[in-house]
């Protein structure tokens, strides 16, 4: 479905269950919405709390419905000897700032003194600050050879200072992972869902309504396609619709909070 499609499709819906009745909107105004119909459907696509409870890992169809925003990455480049490291272990890695949801990391091992640990891949596990502070003085719950710790953080824009690779604190922030290992780390790989594309109907400077004003949807001003299937999109625009019938409906303060909880 191209944009043109669902801003048609989303002005036949508006206009059949309003009667007619609701105030026209715009391009700009159908941009923001149907995008944040879009964030809404992903989030639940993913989540096993949705109405028939079942989320990305247990339906075959919800990993088909979201595959387009299925990413790999990997970085070889650490950082270590910062400010803000929470464990004398820690190495910093910088990750996309595009990341909804991690759905598979692991990491290759390195250990000059032993071939046996070189080269070797092992998982990541997401652990809790609360779940570190009672956990790292458990020697059996600690990382090992056949795991290591992942804690989120945003931190200083890496930057080399010199040949131990230290981090710079400077003001600009970046996304990154602090990996908790015994051992040194050569990879760092992850799986992950990114944040899709807004939906944008048009180029914004090209019409002329909308001179002088400099609008855009999350950063984006030029016609963009949505990236999710057909089927999801008949979804985003059935979505988007009720999201614009409840926001002229129900126009309070309270029916604004109730419909933003929908993204939590």
């Amino acid at each position: 479905m191209t944009v043109t499609e669902m801003s048609r499709r989303f002005d036949i819906f508006y206009n059949n269950i309003s009667s007619n009745q609701a105030p026209g909107l715009n391009t700009y105004e159908k941009s923001v919405i149907l995008t944040k119909a879009q964030d809404e459907l992903v989030k639940e696509r993913y989540s096993p709390f949705n109405k028939i409870k079942k989320g990305f890992e247990s339906s075959e169809n919800r990993r088909i419905e979201l595959k387009q925003l299925i990413t790999p990455y990997s970085t070889s480049d650490n950082y270590t000897k910062t400010d803000i490291a929470i464990d004398d272990n820690s190495l910093f890695f910088q990750i996309p700032n595009n990341i909804y949801y991690i759905l598979q990391e692991e990491v290759t091992l390195s250990d000059d003194s032993d071939d046996c640990i070189s080269g070797t891949k092992v998982k990541v596990i997401p652990i809790k600050y609360d779940e570190y502070s009672t956990s790292k003085i458990n020697p059996f719950r600690k990382p090992n050879k056949r795991k290591v710790w992942r804690m989120d953080i945003e931190s200083a824009t890496p930057q080399d200072t010199n040949s131990d690779n230290d981090i710079d604190l400077i003001t600009n922030t970046v996304p990154m992972v602090e990996i908790i290992s015994v051992y040194g780390i050569s990879e760092y790989k992850m799986r992950y869902i990114r944040t899709p594309q807004p939906i944008v109907l048009e180029t914004f400077s090209n019409n002329s309504d909308y001179d002088g004003l400099d609008l855009t949807v999350e950063g984006i001003d030029v016609a963009t396609e949505c990236e999710l299937s057909d089927e999801l999109q008949s979804n985003i625009v059935d979505r988007a619709v009720e999201l614009a019938i409840l926001g002229y409906k129900e126009n309070t303060l309270q029916a604004n909070v109730e419909l933003n909880k929908r993204n939590v």
